[in-house]
């Protein structure tokens, strides 16, 4: 399997949601921090989706804020739950046969693994986005102006891979 590159538009979120982690007076990136990041993206289906189910970047801010603004040029690490995400942004992106991590990935990812301690996760939840609704949602989108998503999955592809592909062997070649 090909290793899997990150679109330019992942690398940007990633940088928004820095700036979103030490304006929350933050200093690591969580995956709450990725979703603000991803939602800051214009032209973007997944900042797109997210907007659509009313997702609020503004109250998002609020519940998470830990204290005053941090000013740093130093990296800041992201968080175990933010690395499993990006990391398995990789699977998301090969059951829609591509090679290319873009953001709606790393939404999917948030969405597959429930990870109920997760403020990501339990916002989601609560807009009532689960990973059916959100795929199926994608899907409805044009193979896009510029070329780069999947305009429809093959159940049976999707299928198979779901029940022949041993994840931990999967997760081992990323």
């Amino acid at each position: 399997m090909p290793k899997c590159l990150y679109n330019p538009e992942v690398k940007d979120a990633i940088a928004y949601a820095r700036e979103e982690a030490l304006n929350s007076g933050t200093l690591e990136i969580m995956p709450i921090h990725l979703l603000l990041g991803i939602v800051r993206l214009e032209n973007n289906i997944t900042a797109t989706i997210l907007k659509n189910y009313k997702f609020k970047p503004d109250i998002v801010r609020k519940n998470i804020l830990k204290g005053e603004k941090i000013n740093t040029d130093e990296k800041i690490p992201v968080t175990q739950s933010s690395e499993f995400n990006l990391k398995n942004s990789a699977f998301e992106t090969f059951l829609h046969q591509s090679n290319i991590i873009y953001p709606i990935h790393v939404l999917l990812t948030i969405l597959r693994y429930k990870n109920e301690e997760d403020m990501a996760y339990q916002y989601l939840k609560e807009l009532n986005m689960d990973y059916d609704t959100i795929q199926e949602e994608f899907l409805k989108y044009p193979f896009s102006e510029r070329g780069k998503y999947r305009q429809k999955l093959s159940k049976l592809f999707f299928n198979k891979i779901l029940t022949e592909l041993n994840l931990s062997k999967f997760l081992a070649w990323v």
